[in-house]
This record gives C-alpha cells, structure tokens and sequence, in this order.
C-alpha cells in the first residue's frame, strides 16, 4: 500500500470564491483516487524534472547560465507542454512556486494552499512530504492536483542563488528577462516550488 499525503490542516475541506461567486472545494480524496492520482502524476513530475533538469546541466556546462536562462525563458514551458500532450489522461502540468521568475509559473489558489502546506513542512524541519493530493470539485465536477516539491540545488545557485554572487552579465541579462524577478536568495536545500499535475479524470 503506497503513503499518501493529503490536506495537511485538519480539515476536510477548503471553499475557494474565484470570483463572481464561483466556489470550488478541496477535499480529501479517497484512498482510491489517491493511488490512481499518485499513479498518474508521479511519473509526470519525475520525467518533468528529470527532462528539465538534463537540459540546464548540459547547458550550464557547455555555454554558461546566459544560456540557461534562455533555456528556463524558452525551452521549459514547451518541454512541460509536450509532456502534458503525450500523457495518456488529460492533465495540466506546471513549475509553481511563490518566489516565480516567470508569471506564467505563479500559483494559482489551489496551488497556493498547497504551497503554504510544504511551506509549514519546511519550516518544522525534517524531510519534506514526498507528495500532496487535493480533490477538486466545482459544481458536478471534479478534478485532483498531484504536487512534488522541488529543492534548490547547487545547480540552481547560478542563477538562483544570492544576487551578490552573480557577475554582471548575468545580473543584466536576469533584469532585462524578468525585472520583476522574486526567485534569487536561495541555498542548498531550500523548499523551492512544486510540480504541480492537474489530473481531469482518474476512472
């Protein structure tokens, strides 16, 4: 039987107004949906990392952090995307995180309860959850989130690290792609963000 991490406040279910009076719940799914969730957005997550990841080590090494940048900017939205489009369930699969380089990766209000979860892991101390599931419903329908948190790596610290260790080039290059840039000031081992696969149907 596999562990599964689910809302970690106490509470069954959080209502969401998104607006216009449009509500939707976060519940706890049951143990059921939560392998067939854990089954579907595991290996989304890891091939997302690991696709991701390959890409700016190589890049680092052979043409620089300007480079990776570019590869964050450019390359790592399509990769997410064709990972998406090739799965065989329809799924919605994101980098987010609150410290975000690109809006494109900013939470949204799912995203951010499960972020401030992680978030209070963190601050405990200890390991991380190695997952979190959220079922979703709006009005007859319903949805999940899978989340694997990500942890800044020495690899990261090039371009994500403190500021002050960052060339010139490279500081330009950061304000001239996202001058409204929330994601420096991170070291080894610190709660980065979360994959985060949206999952529309697991029957």
């Amino acid at each position: 039987m596999k562990t599964s991490r689910f809302i970690g406040t106490g509470l069954l279910i959080f209502t969401l107004a998104l607006g216009c009076g449009e509500k939707m719940e976060i519940s706890q799914p049951s143990e059921i949906e939560a392998e067939k969730v854990q089954d579907i957005g595991a290996p989304l997550a890891k091939m997302l990392l690991d696709s991701l990841g390959f890409k700016l080590k190589s890049t680092l090494e052979n043409e620089g952090p300007i480079a990776a940048i570019n590869v964050c900017k450019l390359e790592a939205l399509d990769i997410t995307d064709r990972i998406s489009a090739n799965s065989e369930n329809s799924v919605a699969i994101k980098r987010t995180t609150f410290k975000f380089r690109n809006p494109d990766n900013a939470p949204n209000g799912f995203e951010k309860k499960a972020l401030e979860h992680f978030q209070a892991a963190a601050i405990e101390g200890g390991e991380l959850p190695a997952f979190h599931i959220q079922k979703v419903t709006k009005g007859g329908e319903t949805f999940f989130y899978f989340y694997k948190p990500m942890k800044a790596k020495n690899l990261c610290l090039v371009c994500h690290g403190d500021p002050a260790n960052f060339d010139a080039t490279l500081k330009a290059s950061l304000q001239e792609n996202y001058p409204a840039d929330l994601a420096t000031g991170y070291k080894d081992g610190d709660f980065r963000g979360l994959v985060s696969v949206k999952i529309k149907n697991v029957d």
